[in-house]
């Protein structure tokens, strides 16, 4: 089966280049499909993201004449983004993909599609399959009828039974941040969490990895570093050991986005895989943490995150419960080749 593979899959780091990467890496391997890549990723950097220019257009122009190739019957499975320039840009490749008698499935990672739903969109999404990643978004594309699908994330296991150690790491609580710092993504929670830290007389170290991409911020927050040294900051992070390593060495991660920000956020299950304990703000795919007792709720002002290290401080022996719980929950829930066999079925049908 010829498949036309229209991802994201060079371009900044961020968590659909990550899944997309995953996914291709599967499809290759898998020889009962001929995979042609058709790379839709257009920004060459954070700075980039959502910026409108001619070199994007042009780059548009190039995927459209991949896409003319589309023969009867040919699988086209592309990400579809729901904002901006790319909205339109996927529309017209579904278009051209359809019109040239190819069957589309569609592959959202992002929230508000369902506020682009009207008598067009609707006439273009006919007879696609689309496939979203949460309960919500399943719920509110309901009217779009039997073709949405839900398929929640999943990654493959970096470890394996021989290779995934519990490291003990001491007496020091280590929070880890691990992501761009912007507004939406809690900058100024983190900023109040170490705040907190500093008044409280928790022994803590709050380790961040991210890009600071609000200049408005960078200031305040080199101020922060030089007034508190508990406060470690090592910039972005790509190389995916690296990675791994760095998560095992830390006692939770700090997920700090604005509420339901996030559609369903792979350092969830990054964190899992590696057995590191999660403390969230309130996303769509947040409960499931929470309730598998791997993770704990904080409201936007943080208040209840002393409680929490508090009570962890007490109880020396929770440590290591809760990392083996984390590897656990994420064995039982997230199996990669359970979330391929289920995008492989929908392609099919």
């Amino acid at each position: 089966m010829k498949i036309y593979f229209c991802f994201p899959v060079s371009g900044p780091n961020n968590g659909v280049k990550i899944i997309s990467n995953h996914i291709l890496t599967n499809f290759l391997a898998d020889h009962s499909f001929d995979v042609l890549v058709v790379d839709t990723a257009q920004a060459k950097g954070f700075s980039n993201f959502g910026k409108f220019s001619l070199s994007k257009i042009i780059y548009t122009l190039k995927i459209f004449s991949k896409l003319i190739k589309v023969k009867r019957a040919d699988l086209i499975y592309l990400n579809l983004t729901p904002k901006g320039f790319a909205f339109f840009r996927d529309l017209c490749m579904i278009l051209i993909c359809k019109i040239k008698g190819g069957k589309v499935t569609a592959h959202v990672h992002a929230n508000d599609l369902e506020n682009n739903i009207n008598l067009v969109t609707r006439c273009v999404f006919k007879n696609v399959k689309i496939i979203v990643i949460n309960e919500l978004q399943h719920e509110k594309l309901k009217d779009l009828g039997s073709n949405v699908y839900l398929v929640k994330n999943a990654l493959p296991d970096f470890f394996n039974i021989s290779t995934f150690k519990h490291k003990s790491i001491g007496s020091k609580i280590k929070l880890l941040f691990f992501s761009n710092l912007s507004k939406e993504k809690g900058i100024f929670r983190l900023i109040s969490i170490i705040r907190l830290i500093a008044e409280s007389d928790l022994n803590c170290e709050v380790n961040i990895y991210g890009g600071i991409l609000d200049s408005a911020n960078t200031q305040i927050f080199n101020t922060l570093k030089i007034k508190y040294n508990f406060i470690n900051y090592f910039g972005p992070i790509t190389d995916v050991k690296e990675k791994y390593n760095i998560f095992s060495q830390n006692n939770f991660l700090l997920f700090l986005s604005d509420i339901n920000y996030e559609v369903s956020p792979l350092v969830y299950i990054e964190a899992l895989m590696s057995g590191l304990p999660i403390i969230t703000t309130k996303q769509v795919v947040s409960d499931d943490i929470v309730t598998g007792k791997v993770g704990f709720h904080i409201s936007e002002d943080s208040s209840e995150l002393l409680t929490i290290l508090q009570d962890y401080y007490l109880k020396s022996h929770i440590n290591e419960v809760l990392k083996k719980r984390c590897r656990d929950v994420y064995l039982e829930n997230y199996s990669f080749d359970y979330f391929m066999s289920q995008i492989k079925s929908i392609i099919k049908k």
